[in-house]
């Protein structure tokens, strides 16, 4: 098949956000979208988007799609793109436009320069299920004074998953796209990843969990 990669110029970029791009210097976000029993998925839609330094990210004036791919047949994809110079993160969008709308979805978000190696991001395997056997997990967390939640991940079947590929790039702003309230698969283990600081010391920790899942909603409660 033909394969889709799109590169806009340098003015369209300016015109769409202020964000300036880097002429000689190009990105390179690839990957492989599989089904739930290992199957490469074709034609399902991948893109990249970059915000503007210093805006939260879904403001629509001041992000662009800087490029998008649909998977061959082997369930591949591949986007390159110029560098971005004063953007505060690239996000990738997995399934998002509707062609299977059956399936999950997937964003890598907190893109920083430190995730790419040799200007590449090798986003390997990644794995999308059909949606409708799913159960609600819900999550929640034990106040405490000295100890502040700052989001979470998802490992695993979810039905719309956001996963900070740089959840602890204290260069960055430390935030997450988490939900309480979750779709997910029947009858896996789903592993939560999830972050917190302590006050006393700004001290910021990652600590991970399996939670299993049968197929009745459950709720987990993180304890510090």
């Amino acid at each position: 098949m033909l394969r889709i990669i799109i590169v806009f110029s340098i003015s369209i970029f300016l015109n769409a956000c202020s964000l300036i791009y880097d002429g000689e210097s190009r990105l390179l976000i690839k990957g492989k979208i599989l089904d739930e029993n290992g199957n490469p998925m074709p034609n399902v839609n991948v893109s990249a988007h970059a915000k503007k330094d210093g805006i939260m990210f879904f403001t629509p004036s001041e992000n662009d799609l800087i490029s998008y791919d649909l998977t061959d047949d082997s369930g591949n994809f591949e986007m390159m793109f110029p560098s971005p110079i004063n953007e505060d993160e690239i996000a990738v969008f997995i399934n998002y436009d509707g062609l299977n709308p059956t399936y999950s979805k997937t964003v890598f978000y907190n893109i920083q320069n430190s995730n790419f190696g040799n200007q590449e991001l090798n986003l390997a395997n990644n794995s999308l299920y059909e949606v409708e056997q799913s159960v609600e997990l819900t999550i929640g967390f034990e106040q405490v004074p000295e100890m502040q939640i700052l989001g979470w991940n998802l490992e695993g079947k979810v039905a719309e998953n956001h996963y900070n590929l740089s959840p602890i790039d204290l260069e960055s702003d430390v935030y997450f796209d988490y939900s309480s309230s979750n779709l997910v698969g029947k009858n896996q283990n789903i592993i939560l990843h999830y972050y917190y600081k302590d006050l006393t010391t700004s001290e910021i920790f990652a600590e991970s969990v399996s939670i299993e899942i049968q197929d009745q909603p459950i709720h987990y409660e993180i304890i510090f």
